[in-house]
Order: structure tokens, then C-alpha cells, then sequence
């Protein structure tokens, strides 16, 4: 037999659950722009939307004319494009832990300031675990439509996910542990340059 361990049963804690009350106010009313991000980025595993939250987030920081992902993911192209570039460009490799998860490019008119890139990178920290569930959703949803014996999809995929239901909680809670563990600085080989 397991060895379960005994909860403690206590009474109610009054004071902790206000606390709790209060610090899940606070966090769904930040204004500010890391908690603004995680919140939104959080309510979906779509890679398109998620992106399209990331651009828009990171806009209202730093400015730029065209943000561009790129990734293969469950042996498909995913491109990501948004705007039109200029001569300044920054370049992101996404990594964690060792996994690959795309490259992400911004490029403006002006060239961007050592400011706005160390911006840009504790906005990517923020987002590269919800880019990499992302990206395993769509490899794990393509598997689940692939014959193993024979290599031929059931149907196509459709870069569009699913409804984020259909993921099971367990799974969520899983990668958001990991998530946390991950640290904030194990992202970009950054290469900030013009293009001639």
C-alpha cells in the first residue's frame, strides 16, 4: 500500500483566504505589462493568437514597424508576420532548456536602443513557456491525427487550434511548473543589426 501522506486539517483561515482575495484582485487589475502579458497569453495554446498578443503587448513598450516568427513545428512551416520592415532589425532565437522554439525578428526605421532590447527580452521571457505549450499542442495534436504505421495524417492540420478546453488541467498545471523553474534569462542569442 502507498504511503499517503496526512493532510492537516485545519480551521478556516480567514485572514489567508483575504489575502488570496486581495492578491487575485491585484493581479487580474495590474496595469502593468509583464502580468498584462502573462494573463492574456494564458487564456489560449493557438501559437497565431498568442503571437498576435505578444506583438501587440511588446508595441505598446517598444515600438517597431514589422515583428516576423518562424518555426517548424510538427514538420510544418509556421510563419508569423505583422507590419512592414525597416533597415533596424533585432533577432531572437528562442530557447529553453536546451529546445529550440523559432526565431522571432522586429525591425523599425531607427535603430532600436540597448533599453528597448533588454525590453523586448524580459517581454520574450515572459512569453517563451506559453510559446513552447504552443508549440507541443500543435505537435502533440498533429501526432494524435498521424497513423504511426504509415505516416499519413488523418486530416490536415489546421494551424487554428482547438477550443483550449480540451486540454486537460494536469497538463496546464505541469508546463506552468516547469515554466517557473525555467528563470528569466535562458532566451535569445540576440543579433541586433542593419540590413543593408
Amino acid at each position: 500500500m502507498k504511503n499517503i501522506p496526512k493532510i492537516n486539517k485545519s480551521g478556516p483561515q480567514p485572514q489567508k483566504l483575504a489575502a488570496l482575495k486581495q492578491a487575485h484582485r491585484e493581479w487580474s487589475e495590474s496595469p502593468d505589462v509583464l502580468t498584462r502579458l502573462t494573463r492574456r497569453l494564458s487564456t489560449t495554446l493557438n501559437l497565431e493568437t498568442q503571437l498576435g498578443i505578444l506583438a501587440e503587448e511588446i508595441s505598446t513598450v517598444v515600438p517597431f514597424d514589422c515583428m516576423n516568427y518562424r518555426h517548424q513545428v510538427a514538420a510544418r512551416e509556421f510563419v508569423y508576420a505583422t507590419g512592414m520592415g525597416g533597415p533596424h532589425r533585432c533577432d531572437y532565437r528562442l530557447n529553453l532548456k536546451g529546445s529550440f522554439y523559432g526565431t522571432l525578428s522586429f525591425s523599425r526605421r531607427q535603430k532600436f536602443t540597448e533599453q528597448e532590447l533588454e525590453g523586448v527580452e524580459l517581454m520574450l521571457a515572459a512569453a517563451i513557456c506559453p510559446i513552447r505549450n504552443a508549440c507541443l499542442y500543435i505537435s502533440i495534436e498533429q501526432a494524435a491525427l498521424t497513423d504511426s504505421l504509415t505516416g499519413n495524417s488523418f486530416m490536415p492540420l489546421a494551424w487554428a487550434a482547438p477550443t483550449d478546453a480540451t486540454i486537460g488541467s494536469t497538463l496546464k498545471a505541469a508546463s506552468t511548473a516547469h515554466c517557473l523553474s525555467a528563470g528569466g534569462r535562458n532566451l535569445p542569442n540576440r543579433n541586433s543589426k542593419v540590413s543593408s
